[in-house]
């Protein structure tokens, strides 16, 4: 798992995550205010589905986030 810890914003998308999750949506989208945290949600996403054994797909538009 990603090592941090979320500020409260985060944990509330988080825990809301989760829930989608358990309610059986497959895909997510996270829409907040820049600096919110948002690439640090998609890591720690990312990392507990791959430590389930998952495959992830990552689509992204901008060049810059894929580096």
């Amino acid at each position: 798992m990603v090592a941090w810890t979320p500020r409260p914003g985060q944990a509330a998308a988080l825990e809301q995550m989760r829930a989608h999750a358990r309610a059986g949506r497959r895909r997510l989208i996270v829409a907040s205010r820049t600096g919110s945290g948002k690439t640090h949600l998609a890591c720690w996403r990312i990392a507990a589905q791959l430590a389930a054994g998952l495959r992830v797909v990552v689509i992204v538009h901008r060049r810059e986030i894929l580096r």
